[in-house]
């Protein structure tokens, strides 16, 4: 835990009181959500979700896998449709 404080700056006594407030700011962020947001936009924001969702598994997947010529424009396709889903879907949010 030393080799931590020593890294972070951060003794653990002020990360201990610093831990309820984080908490209870973050369910008030939920609660707030859940309560103002209109449902069209929750929908959004599960696509905006899944499409960062697919495309990080789909990096991940290809990392872990031996890169080979063969279905690299597949690789390809599948991340630049994830991020084109993303971008898309988000261009929805701002207007």
């Amino acid at each position: 835990m030393k080799t931590i404080e020593k890294y972070m700056g951060v003794k653990q006594e002020d990360f201990q009181t610093l831990m309820p407030s984080i908490q209870a700011a973050s369910s008030r962020m939920v609660k707030d959500y859940t309560q103002r947001t209109h449902p069209k936009l929750k929908m959004l924001d599960a696509l905006i979700l899944l499409s960062i969702a697919t495309f990080i598994i789909q990096l991940v997947y290809a990392q872990v896998m031996v890169f080979s010529k063969d279905p690299f424009n597949s690789y390809l396709a599948g991340l630049f449709c994830s991020l084109g889903q993303f971008a898309l879907s988000g261009k929805y949010l701002l207007c």
